[in-house]
């Protein structure tokens, strides 16, 4: 977009949809936030449920990684209680799409293998995080440079065959 146009972006707050936003963290890792609606004058909306949302981090190589999910609770305690279910539940997600991202990178690069000795993602040789070229990032990676290839082939001739 050229510099001189601004996007054409709606900016109206949605009035029939406030809600009141309330923190609530042990300092540790759980952080719940509790949105209880509220009408445009500010006051409680009992037409609507009260929503939970937990929040919490996973450090990764790349930093830290928010993960969220929507508590199915009435109360701050049952909120409390599903808590580590829906992070599990939510962190399980996150690994499925980031296996789904790093499983469609890798179907759009060319893999080409000349024998066994190309390296440890070769299809003799298992996907292995234990293995230094096996693990990149925090995801699983298939792909590689041609150069990382030779580099591959020329150690593992010196060092002889897996």
């Amino acid at each position: 977009m050229p510099v001189d146009q601004t996007p054409d972006i709606d900016f109206s707050v949605d009035r029939n949809n406030l809600y009141l936003e309330e923190g609530f963290t042990d300092m540790k890792v759980a952080s719940i936030r509790r949105m209880t609606p509220v009408k445009p004058d500010g006051s409680p909306d009992p037409s609507r449920q009260t929503v939970f949302i937990g929040q919490t981090q996973l450090m990764t190589p790349d930093g830290p990684l928010p993960i969220q999910n929507q508590l199915a609770a009435a109360t701050l305690g049952e909120a409390i209680a599903k808590f580590p279910a829906a992070m599990a539940e939510a962190m399980q997600h996150v690994i499925q799409e980031l296996r789904r991202g790093a499983d469609a990178r890798a179907a759009e690069t060319p893999r080409q293998f000349a024998d066994h000795r190309a390296g440890p993602l070769s299809p003799t040789f298992p996907l292995n995080a234990s293995h230094p070229a096996g693990f990149q990032r925090g995801v699983f990676f298939i792909a590689r440079q041609d150069v990382q290839a030779s580099r591959s082939r020329r150690r593992c001739s010196r060092a002889g065959s897996f």
